[in-house]
Formats: structure tokens, C-alpha cells, sequence
């Protein structure tokens, strides 16, 4: 026990928990940040510990490369991504010098392909996996196999936190439900734009929102709107269309235009199915409506079931009335779309020197405001059918060279071919790079936090050639507000979002173990004030504090960690460890001895405990699916005949084993089938021994036989002298 300053010992901790990266600055063509540097060494640590990572820098921080550095050391790799994203993959991977495939996410959707042979799966906006149970996920977990997986997205939480658990599962299996905060820590790695320097991220400077007109009159027939009538087979309630004809209306005339048609056209087919006798499902009802709102039906009584009844008939009547009436008004009212292109051609002006990029959910909605700003000059289209200039259509790549040459790594265009104003939808939210542009313009506002967050980072990220970007914005009309709320949803989600992996500028309710561990990190970098004595014990340092705590390093030659006791017990949870950081004070304290030992006896009780646990196999996460399975293993040698239990048991015990620690989703549905197969017989529990053990099982967490204390800090609550005054 060495006593010292806390200025030692802070440079102490510092020290001991420096991540020694050893990641090559130069991959290929590219130079890696600091910080994708550091990214690439705690991943490859996730990959080995856990079999996976999730990486959720925010938007702009160049995950493609840090992942990239990743296949360089733990592939040979695969790279999923969205269809409209893999020419980018294709084109990154090429000047980092990887040669890895590149498969669209959309395949999975259609079709189950073999397991991959590879050793590192990486999948680009994994949030597209958030739902479990879509084919699009199962195949996708089938296709990973054993492999590692490496999980890229900056928006991993839309709704709830099923969406990042899901996304966990794909390397945690069902345990991924009840990770601890220490573990969580480690594979959900997360940066944000304190994490670069200022000179590397553009401010983001955001601007009044404006109210575009609207009509009392297309509001009060659209709230009137009749009920529709759902498909033999849908859920088309009255409530879910109206919402979905508000969202259209808030965004332009055009939107609202559209979905309208849509529904007489839809009424229509509806009609003439009814009047044959028929009542078509949904799928049959879309296969008669072509892409443009056309009826193409043909024989209703040949295509589609019996049923039907004259009620149903007149209600579909009666909608179909409502939606030509809407229409009708909103054809003959004002049109507040010509209002936002005015408004985008003051931006124009306001910014001559900038180039804007102008979102919005409906493709209705970019082709209207692109129809009455192309005359302008320099203005393009991207939607999910097509590009467009003013001489015709275009394809997309080179559209995003006429806009963004600088991001597209290419020579800038004739000033006649440039391109400054682009009309998007949110299939450019994702994985394009358009930092040329200094504006962006939402025409209207999505519906999760994560795509605004989406949107925004197509500009403000790293390589950008402002200092500043300005982000506009249309307010949602007052009197279709009241219905959507969607300020009020955006605000919850983003809460939601924040209190599970940090993604907002305003503060978190309750700080997520991600930024948690982020910030603590930054404090590690304060501390390292100077060089690390050799010291033959751990050192010690007493520092003021609103309370009673401490902050200690333990570990041995090759493993550190943190942990701390802020007063009600010894924990790794990187919360309760940056608030204790957070209480210690700076000057330093009389030397207490005998607490100091009280401390240090509590660490060394705490270390032989979790030693016990790890010998015992008590440590880790658990779950339904592995105590189901532990209980079957059980059962297997009690069923087993009598002359052969000796054999079974020990097949068990090696079944046992292998249960522990984090397996995959789709291994763990082999292990499920496996056992629920089984019947009486107790041979299935050598296939499950291999099946589990083939998953490269990990510890939940270093069982700590070689730790010891290197470092402590610990905070003193101060008395008040009696007599002595507040302030």
C-alpha cells in the first residue's frame, strides 16, 4: 500500500486503463482517426469475448472504415448492407485494399442462403434487423452461423427496446435480454461528436421552424372522412386511415393527392369485387391496382373468394364519396406546395453559397417541389424509382457526383452540370455521404427520432467543408397537430432512445451505460496528467466527496477494469462509476489507514466472491431458453436406464458446460430442436454439446483469478467545522 497525491493516482488509472490500440493508422488509401482506431481494437475485443459488437457511433463518423479495420484484423469477412448502400461498400472496401463480398440485405427477405464459411459477418444499418419476426431476420441469423458478427447502425432503437435487444440477440442469443451494465459496456460501443475534435464535426445549427398554409376546409372534410372497409383478410380501420391521410396532408398537397387516389382506386376494386359477389384479400385487392392507381380488374368471381353483402357494399360507396369529395377540395383550394417552393427558393438565396439537401417520407411530396423549382436550374430528384435533372433522368451515382463531388471523391462538375439543391426521400437518410451540402431542409417530419438523427448526419459528419451546417424545418400545421402529436412522439422516442445508447444533443433523463462508459473514458483522458511510476503495491490517494465512495483499478499483466462503491455496494456499472468520478473532489486528504484497509479487505471479499461464482458457474446472464435447456440435460440422466446413467451423466456434464455463457439466436434454435426432439434417448446431448460448443461460448465476465488491487481512490465525506456557517 502506497499512500500518495490524487493527482498520482488519477495519472495511475489512467494509465493502467489506456487501451493499447496497436491498429495501423494507414488502411489502404485511408487514414484512420483517432477514434476509429480506438473503435477497431474494443470491437475486436467485444468479437472475442462475446462473438460480437454493435457499433453505434452517431452519424458521420465513418463506422464504414472502422469496420473495415476490423475485417482487416478478424476476417476474412462478408458485408450485408441495404441494395442502395453495397455500390458505397463495394467502392470503401476497394480503397481500404479488403476484399470481402457484399450481399444486399433485401436477398434475405426473399430467400434463405447457406451459412457463410467466413469469420466475420458485418451488417450495415442493422437496425433494418430490429424486428425478429420478419424472414428477413431469421435468414439472416441462419446465414451467420458461427460466425462473429460485427452490427453497424447509429440509429440501433426506433421504438422500443426490443429493437436494440433483437439486434444483440444475433450474437447474445436470448441472454442478450438481461446483460449486466458491465457487459453491456463492452459490445455496445458508442461515440458521439464530443468524441472528435470540433475541427472534425460541423456545428449543428438549428433554425425557426415555419407553418406552411392550410385549409379549414380539407381539415374538416378529411376528419369527416367515412369509415373504410377492410380487405376479407386486413385490419383497415378508420383511425389508421386517417392518420396515414394527415402525415400525407401535413407533407404537401401532393402527398395527400395521392393517397387519396390511391383509396378511390382502391374503393373501386373493392366495388366491383363486392358486386360480383366476392370479398377479395388484401394481397388480391393490391394485385388489381397498378402503380399509378389504375383498377386493372379482371374477373372477380374467377380471382378472388365468395362473400360480401350489400352493407359492405354501401359503406365502400359512401368512403369512396368522401375521398372524391376530399379530393375535389384540395384540387380547387390554394395550393400550399407552391408556398414551399418559394420557400426553398428564399433558402436558395439566403444560402447562394451552400448546397441543400431537402427531405421528406413521400416521393408525391419530392416530385411535386422538383416539378416547381426544376425551371430554377441546378435542382435534382432522388427517389427510390428514379433520378432526375432538368434534361432527364439520370442514374443515382451520377446525380450524387453533381451534388456531392467532394464526398463521391471526384472532380467537381462543369459549373452548367452542378447540382445544388437536391429533393430527397428517406432512401438517401442512409449511408450516403453528402457533406458538400451546409443545409438541410425537412419538408416534413418522420416519425422516429432516428431518422431525423439519419438525415442530419448525411451532412454534418466528418470531411464536411462547412463549420457549421443549418437545419430547417416545416412545423407541423396546428390544426392537424392535435391528432399526430408527432413533436410529442419524436420527443418520447428520442428519450427512449437516449436512456438506452445516448443519441441526442439536449441530455438523456437517465444517462445510458454506452455514454456512460464514453464519458468516463474522456475523464481517463483528463487524468493522464503524466507519466506512471512502477510501484511495487497499489497506490492510494483520499479526496473530498458529497458522500462516502471510492474508484479502484483491478486486474493483473494482461486484464483492467473499473470498479467503484458508491455506498451501497462494489459494482462494475459504468453509471454508478462516473458518479462516483463525478464526486470526488481535487484536494487531497489525511491519509485514513484504517478506512483504507476496511476498503481494501471489501475489494479482496468481493474478488474471492466472484471467483467462487465463476468456479461454481454461477456468473453470466440467464434465460428461459438456456434454463429450459439446462432442466432437459437434467432429465435426460434421470430418464436414462440405470446401466447406462454413469454414461449419460457424464455426456450431460459436457452438455452443461457448454450451456454457459452467450450463444447465437439461430444456435440457440438448434439446441431448442434438438432437445424437443429428443424423446427418451440421451444420445442428443453429444449433438448438443456440439452444436453449443461449436458457438464459442464466452464468460459474461473475466472471473478474475489473477486480479488484485493496482489502484485507489477514495472519497471522504467532509465534516462542517460546528459552528461553522452556511453559505
Amino acid at each position: 500500500m502506497i499512500i500518495t497525491t490524487a493527482r498520482a493516482v488519477r495519472s495511475t488509472i489512467a494509465h493502467l486503463m489506456r487501451e493499447h490500440t496497436g491498429i495501423a493508422a494507414r488502411l489502404g488509401t485511408i487514414d484512420l482517426r483517432e477514434h476509429q482506431r480506438e473503435g477497431v481494437f474494443r470491437i475486436i475485443e467485444s468479437l472475442n469475448r462475446y462473438g460480437g459488437a454493435l457499433l453505434c457511433d452517431e452519424v458521420g463518423l465513418g463506422k464504414t472504415y472502422t469496420a473495415a479495420g476490423v475485417a482487416q484484423h478478424a476476417g476474412p469477412a462478408v458485408v450485408l448492407a441495404p441494395a442502395g448502400l453495397t455500390a458505397m461498400w463495394r467502392e470503401s472496401l476497394a480503397r481500404t485494399r479488403i476484399s470481402s463480398a457484399v450481399i444486399s440485405l433485401e436477398k434475405f427477405s426473399r430467400s434463405e442462403l447457406k451459412a457463410t464459411a467466413a469469420s466475420l459477418v458485418i451488417i450495415d444499418e442493422a437496425h433494418h434487423l430490429r424486428n425478429r419476426n420478419t424472414a428477413r431476420f431469421r435468414n439472416v441469423a441462419a446465414f451467420i452461423g458461427h460466425a462473429r458478427v460485427l452490427l453497424l447502425s447509429a440509429t440501433p432503437l426506433h421504438n422500443h427496446r426490443n429493437d436494440l435487444l433483437n439486434l444483440l440477440s444475433l450474437f447474445l442469443g436470448s441472454r442478450a435480454a438481461s446483460l449486466g451494465p458491465a457487459d453491456e459496456s463492452r459490445c455496445v460501443i458508442r461515440r458521439g461528436r464530443d468524441s472528435l475534435a470540433s475541427r472534425d464535426l460541423p456545428v449543428r445549427i438549428s433554425c425557426d421552424a415555419v407553418t406552411p398554409p392550410v385549409s379549414d376546409q380539407v381539415r374538416r372534410l378529411l376528419l369527416a372522412l367515412p369509415p373504410p372497409v377492410p380487405p376479407r383478410d386486413g385490419d383497415d380501420c378508420a383511425s389508421l386511415v386517417q392518420f396515414t391521410l394527415l402525415r400525407q396532408w401535413v407533407s404537401s398537397d401532393a402527398a395527400l393527392k395521392r393517397g387519396l387516389q390511391a383509396r378511390i382506386a382502391r374503393s373501386h376494386a373493392l366495388t366491383a369485387a363486392l358486386d360480383a359477389g366476392t370479398f377479395p384479400t388484401r394481397k388480391e385487392l393490391t394485385s388489381w391496382i397498378a402503380a399509378e392507381v389504375n383498377v386493372q380488374l379482371g374477373f372477380a368471381e374467377l380471382l378472388a373468394s365468395p362473400g360480401g353483402s350489400r352493407e359492405l357494399l354501401v359503406a365502400v360507396e359512401e368512403h369512396r364519396r368522401g375521398c372524391e369529395k376530399l379530393l375535389q377540395c384540395v384540387q380547387s383550394a390554394p395550393s400550399s406546395d407552391q408556398w414551399r417552393a418559394n420557400y426553398l427558393r428564399s433558402l436558395r438565396k439566403l444560402y447562394s453559397d451552400r448546397k441543400i439537401v431537402a427531405f421528406t417520407q413521400f416521393a408525391s411530396t419530392a416530385r411535386e417541389l422538383y416539378r416547381l423549382l426544376k425551371k430554377d436550374g441546378k435542382v435534382g430528384l432522388v427517389t427510390s424509382s428514379h433520378c432526375e435533372i432538368a434534361s432527364g433522368r439520370i442514374q443515382r451515382q451520377e446525380l450524387i457526383r453533381r451534388f456531392a463531388p467532394g464526398a463521391a471523391r471526384c472532380n467537381a462538375p462543369p459549373e452548367r452540370e452542378a447540382v445544388t439543391l437536391l429533393m430527397a426521400t428517406d432512401l438517401c437518410s442512409e449511408g450516403l455521404n453528402l457533406q458538400d451540402a451546409g443545409v438541410i431542409m425537412h419538408l416534413d417530419l418522420p416519425w422516429t427520432h432516428a431518422r431525423v438523427e439519419q438525415r442530419i448526419g448525411r451532412i454534418a459528419r466528418t470531411g464536411s467543408s462547412h463549420r457549421e451546417v443549418f437545419i430547417h424545418c416545416f412545423r407541423v400545421p396546428g390544426v392537424a397537430e392535435d391528432l399526430l402529436r408527432l413533436e410529442q412522439r419524436l420527443k418520447n422516442k428520442r428519450r427512449l432512445s437516449d436512456t438506452l445508447v445516448g443519441t441526442s444533443d439536449d441530455g438523456p433523463l437517465e444517462i445510458s451505460v454506452a455514454d456512460a462508459s464514453e464519458r468516463i473514458r474522456m475523464l481517463l483522458a483528463d487524468w493522464k496528467l503524466g507519466t506512471m511510476e512502477q510501484q511495487s503495491g497499489p497506490v492510494i490517494a483520499f479526496l473530498p466527496s458529497a458522500q462516502p465512495c471510492f474508484v479502484a483499478v483491478i486486474g493483473d499483466a494482461v486484464q483492467r477494469e473499473i470498479i467503484c462503491d458508491p455506498g451501497n455496494g462494489v459494482s462494475t456499472d459504468p453509471r454508478k462509476i462516473l458518479e462516483c468520478m463525478y464526486q470526488l473532489g481535487h484536494q487531497d486528504l489525511r491519509p485514513d489507514m484504517r478506512s483504507a484497509s476496511r476498503i481494501i479487505a471489501r475489494v479482496e471479499s468481493w474478488l474471492a466472491q466472484r471467483r467462487l461464482e465463476s468456479q461454481l458457474h454461477l456468473t453470466g446472464c440467464s434465460s428461459g431458453v438456456h434454463r429450459f435447456l439446462s432442466r432437459r440435460v437434467h432429465r435426460a440422466v434421470i430418464e436414462a436406464p440405470a446401466h447406462r446413467r454413469a454414461a449419460a451423466a457424464a455426456r450431460a456434464d459436457n452438455a452443461q458446460r457448454s450451456l454457459r455463457g452467450f450463444h447465437r439466436i439461430s444456435v440457440e434454435a438448434q439446441m431448442m430442436e434438438l432437445a424437443t426432439n429428443a424423446g427418451g434417448a440421451h444420445e442428443w446431448l453429444e449433438e448438443l454439446t456440439a452444436v453449443a460448443g461449436g458457438d464459442g461460448c464466452k464468460k459474461a465476465e473475466p472471473d478474475g483469478s489473477g486480479f488484485e488491487l493496482l489502484a485507489l481512490l477514495v472519497g471522504k465525506a467532509v465534516r462542517r467545522r460546528s459552528g461553522a456557517r452556511s453559505s
